[in-house]
């Protein structure tokens, strides 16, 4: 006797096709979740870090215009603790000319510094310039 049954469903095969293309999506969605994740703590990391040297340079250059000959010093910004000295200066003064009554070149006038700061925290170190005049 012939059956003449429709069956309906599918095939053991296809059920495990259909798996597999399931699993390597899901897949490779949590591997592009954990990418973007790892990326966005770091550059989040990243601006704070820049957001603090801004800041904590604006603090050394004010110690500085208050007390121009200091050479080096310490501080706290946003809980952290940084040292900070200054490791190089160029001096060069803007206003030498020949004094008419010697005839010999004279320096008055005010100098400009550019000073190279070292600035350390207990995770990073950093240099930045300060250009002043005294």
């Amino acid at each position: 006797m012939i059956s003449n049954s429709i069956q309906k469903g599918f095939t053991v095969i296809e059920v495990l096709v259909a798996s597999m293309i399931l699993f390597i999506s899901i897949a490779l969605v949590a591997s592009i979740f954990q990418t973007n994740s790892r990326l966005t703590e770091s550059g989040r990391n990243t601006v704070k870090r820049a957001f603090d040297q801004f800041f904590i340079a604006q603090q050394v250059k004010e110690t500085l215009r208050v007390l121009p000959f200091q050479t080096d010093g310490q501080g706290i910004w946003s809980g952290y603790e940084y040292q900070w000295q200054i490791i190089d200066t160029k001096r060069s003064n803007t206003r030498q000319g020949i004094d008419e009554d010697t005839g010999l070149y004279s320096t008055t006038g005010r100098e400009l510094f550019l000073r190279i700061i070292l600035v350390q925290t207990d995770s990073h170190a950093f240099e930045f310039n300060y250009l002043t005049w005294q």
